[in-house]
Order: C-alpha cells, then sequence, then structure tokens
C-alpha cells in the first residue's frame, strides 16, 4: 500500500469517529413547533440525549398521532447507559398534512429499529415518510447542509495529500 492509501484510510476513520453516548439532538415536533422544519435557521438548541430525552420523543410523537405512543415506548431503565443513544428525525403524513418529528432514540439493536417499527405500522391515514438516525454530530437531525463538514474535510485532506506528493 502506499503513503496516500494509508493517509486515506487514517483520515476517513477520524472523519466517521462515531459519538453516539453523549450526542446533543434537536428535540422538536412541528406539530407544536414550526421552527422544527429548520431548526438550523431557528433558536433551537440541540439538548443531550437520556433517559427524559428519550420519554419526550416518545409525547412528542404522541402528540402527532396517539398510535405512536406504543411504537416510540421502549424499555428506557434498561436500555439507557447499556446502548449508545443516537439523533432521530422522522416525517409522517397523518391524512393530508406532513409533520417532522427530531429527538433522541436508542441505536439500532436487533429487537429494536424504530425506523422499521414506524414503517411497519403505516395505515390509510398516518404513514412515514422518511426515517433516519444519526449519532455522527450533535444537532446532526437538523436540516440536510448542502454540503457536508466531512465531505469537506476529506476534500481538504486528499487535497493536502495530493499536493505533499506532487511537490
Amino acid at each position: 500500500m502506499t503513503y496516500q492509501v494509508y493517509v486515506g484510510v487514517i483520515v476517513f476513520f477520524l472523519v466517521n469517529v462515531q459519538k453516539g453516548h453523549a450526542i446533543k439532538c434537536y428535540s422538536c415536533s412541528s406539530k407544536d413547533d414550526e421552527a422544527c422544519y429548520r431548526p438550523d435557521l431557528s433558536q433551537l438548541t440541540p439538548v443531550q440525549c437520556g433517559m427524559k430525552t428519550l420519554g419526550e420523543t416518545r409525547d412528542k410523537a404522541e402528540g402527532i398521532n396517539r398510535s405512536y405512543h406504543a411504537i416510540f415506548d421502549v424499555d428506557q431503565a434498561s436500555n439507557v447507559g447499556v446502548h449508545d443513544l443516537v439523533c432521530l428525525k422522522v416525517i409522517v403524513k397523518d391524512g393530508n398534512k406532513d409533520y417532522v418529528l427530531r429527538g433522541c432514540q436508542l441505536a439500532e439493536q436487533q429487537h429494536l429499529d424504530i425506523c422499521k417499527r414506524l414503517q411497519d405500522s403505516n395505515t390509510n391515514t398516518i404513514r412515514k415518510v422518511f426515517c433516519s438516525k444519526c449519532s455522527n454530530e450533535d444537532g446532526c437531525n437538523s436540516s440536510p447542509k448542502t454540503f457536508s463538514n466531512n465531505i469537506l474535510l476529506a476534500l481538504v485532506c486528499s487535497i493536502v495529500v495530493k499536493k505533499f506528493y506532487t511537490v
């Protein structure tokens, strides 16, 4: 392997380090707060994930549709601290209205995948449109950015490495 490949592999791993256990996420529901559609453009601040925020995410989901209480109900006491927490962004359609839910959730496990639970609960009146989990940086469940910081960092590193070898 060449030096460039080693540097590339190291940069890749540095850029993609996970830190899910201490993550801060946006926590809101567009049903209660229009700022939830674009928290990156509002005064919303990410909150530290923990047992309390897991319960808040469940409550906000139930505020969108009562059936979501059971879907978001997790055995918090036995899982928090054992499994990492991740940020969650969900878009659901209830009737003809789209709602955004952002919050904290347990990392995917063999018996728990919130996105699959939402997909399996689809009905004629309420259905999951989008669901994603992330733990790569605080506030990663915000609105999509036009250019990811991780991609920018990888691009800069690759340019520096290329310059280093062409000199």
